[in-house]
């Protein structure tokens, strides 16, 4: 769970549909790495759905996340640092 360690380096971006994207890197228990993880906000501040890990590598340390924002669709990417 990574919300009983370290939660860092948060990021957003607004999307054309008057949402946010917000990223940051959460702690592992097992291994002190790092995993990237996204929520949806809403205009009005709600958390829309739960936050899910983006990164699929988890072998090594996943940090600095940055969400940006690609076109009118609210289609959006995240990039980060791997050490994978």
């Amino acid at each position: 769970d990574y919300t009983q360690k370290n939660q860092e380096y948060p990021s957003i971006t607004s999307l054309n549909n008057g949402y946010f994207a917000c990223v940051w890197q959460g702690e592992r228990l097992s291994d002190n790495n790092h995993d990237i993880y996204l929520q949806l906000i809403s205009g009005s501040g709600q958390k829309i759905g739960k936050a899910l890990m983006v990164n699929y590598a988890t072998d090594d340390d996943q940090k600095y996340p940055h969400p940006f924002s690609i076109d009118a669709t609210n289609t959006m990417g995240v990039v980060w640092q791997s050490s994978s």
